[in-house]
Order: structure tokens, then C-alpha cells, then sequence
């Protein structure tokens, strides 16, 4: 055999080599680890990136102020029930400040003498910091109502108790001990009676100058011309007359009422004429 042609058969079996370890690196770079080929990214199987979008608003965090506000003042009202029952600790109180927890320890849970036998919470109503917890009880002389006055300021954390004012239990739990019927005539008590109750509507807010009763067209419109302004607060206080007592005064009578609302005791004074023929309010003293 010439040189030329061992040369070329040389050369031939060199290619051959050279395409058998390219064929066996491509099969390997081919396959996956488990042995099955990998399928490259196409149109249809996107690579995967990184998501930016956000997540979204949950229903706690796009509550409104007043809202967690209404919450706070509602679990504190239920667990001053039981407060005001003996059934729970003034330190077990939720989201109370130690200034509200001494206001609450200093007006104390309901006397044993009152004889409560049930109490409910009825209502919670104001707005923001100001809040009014009414509560319905049975005693010993039986039905009645209750209300307390709850201050509540931003926390850290939302919202907590800062001032509790706890309802007035002599005046509106315990009934004036029965006394000898006070002196006036009974249409001229009824026509007091009566407007005093309209007129305490009319000053928290309650009722128009319209629903106001037993009272001279004259008094009608000084009222009208000065209507109250009435916050949430008092707003959501139900006044009731605990006592109406007479005085006579020249033709007249001087009626002295003694107003509660819970937190706060007063006297609306007014004066009762004869108009017509009929016993209506002339006038408010001092006290209205």
C-alpha cells in the first residue's frame, strides 16, 4: 500500500472517532438527570419570574375607625355586665386603662341591697371616643334601666377604655321611699308631667319642637327660637323623671322635677297656670 493511501485510510478513522464522541456528548447533554429529555422554553411554557403583585386588602385592615371603636366599647359593655354582677374582676376588664379600671373599682359592682337577679347589655351607641353601654335589669321592684358612660382614646394597638362613668344606681335603681302624695291639683301635676317628659326629648335631641306638650303657644316659640345643640354623647342618654313635686306660687304652680339620665341628676323647673281653662306650662325656672 502507498504512503497517500495509508495517510487517507488514517484520516478517515479519525472522522469516524471524532462523530462517535460527538453523537455520545449530545445524547448526555440531552437528557435529564432522570434520564428523560428536558422540554426547553417555548411560547406556550413562559419561564417563571418573580410576582410583584401585591396581596390583597384584608377585611380587618379596611375596617374604619369607628368601627374598631364600636368593637372596643362593645366587648368592654359585656364584660362590665358581668362587672356590675360580681361575675368578673375589675383587672379582667378588656382595654382598660388603669385610670378607667379605678373609676370602675370606685363606683363598684352592684350593691347586694338592689337584689339584681338578671342584667343584660342592650345597646351600645356613640361615635369615636365618646360611647353610652345601656343595660336592662330586674331587681326587686322589677323592670328598670341602666347606662354608663365610656371615654375611649387611640392606642398603639387601636383603641382603649380611658374614663368609665358607671350608672347611677341610687337614682335609678333604687325607688324614692313613699312619702305623703304632694299637695297640687292632679290635672296641673299631669300637665307638668307631661310637658317635662316632651321637653326632655326635645333637649337630647330625641324630638322635634313639634312633640313638645301641655304648653302655651308663647313658651312653644321661645323654644323653637333656641333649639338645643345636642352632642352624640348626651344623644345617646335616655332621661327619665324620677320625682315631680308641687309648690304653689299666687295662682300658679311651681313644678320641681328631678331628671336622671345615668350619669347625670338634675332638676327641670317649670311653672303651671290656668290658660283657658286647661293647666299648661307658662314658663321653665331656672333649672330648664
Amino acid at each position: 500500500m502507498s504512503r497517500r493511501a495509508t495517510i487517507l485510510k488514517r484520516s478517515a478513522l479519525v472522522a469516524v472517532c471524532v462523530l462517535a464522541v460527538v453523537s455520545v456528548i449530545g445524547r448526555r447533554a440531552g437528557s435529564s438527570p432522570s434520564g428523560q429529555r428536558a422540554a426547553a422554553p417555548s411560547a406556550a411554557q413562559p419561564t417563571m419570574t418573580r410576582s410583584t403583585t401585591t396581596a390583597p386588602t384584608t377585611t380587618a385592615a379596611a375596617s374604619t375607625p369607628r368601627a374598631v371603636a364600636r368593637t372596643v366599647a362593645t366587648a368592654f359593655a359585656h364584660a362590665y355586665a358581668l362587672y356590675l354582677q360580681g361575675d368578673l374582676p375589675a383587672d379582667r376588664l378588656p382595654a382598660c386603662s388603669p385610670a378607667a379600671r379605678a373609676m370602675v373599682v370606685q363606683s363598684g359592682p352592684l350593691p347586694a341591697r338592689l337584689r339584681v337577679s338578671q342584667l343584660r347589655l342592650m345597646a351600645v351607641t356613640g361615635a369615636q371616643e365618646s360611647w353610652a353601654a345601656r343595660f336592662a335589669l330586674v331587681d326587686r321592684h322589677g323592670r328598670g334601666e341602666v347606662s354608663a358612660e365610656l371615654v375611649l382614646a387611640p392606642t398603639r394597638s387601636g383603641w382603649g377604655v380611658e374614663e368609665v362613668v358607671g350608672p347611677d344606681l341610687d337614682a335609678l335603681v333604687a325607688p324614692p321611699t313613699p312619702a305623703v302624695q304632694p299637695p297640687g291639683p292632679a290635672a296641673a301635676r299631669q300637665a307638668a308631667t307631661r310637658f317635662v317628659v316632651s321637653y326632655l326629648a326635645y333637649s337630647y335631641g330625641h324630638a322635634g319642637v313639634d312633640a313638645l306638650r301641655d304648653l302655651t303657644p308663647s313658651l312653644r316659640a321661645t323654644l323653637a327660637g333656641r333649639p338645643p345643640w345636642v352632642p352624640p354623647s348626651i344623644r345617646a342618654l335616655h332621661p327619665r323623671v324620677a320625682s315631680l313635686v308641687l309648690s304653689r306660687h299666687g295662682t300658679e304652680w311651681v313644678a320641681g322635677a328631678n331628671v336622671t339620665d345615668g350619669p347625670n341628676t338634675y332638676q327641670v323647673i317649670s311653672v303651671v297656670g290656668r290658660v283657658r281653662g286647661r293647666w299648661l306650662v307658662v314658663a321653665l325656672g331656672s333649672g330648664g
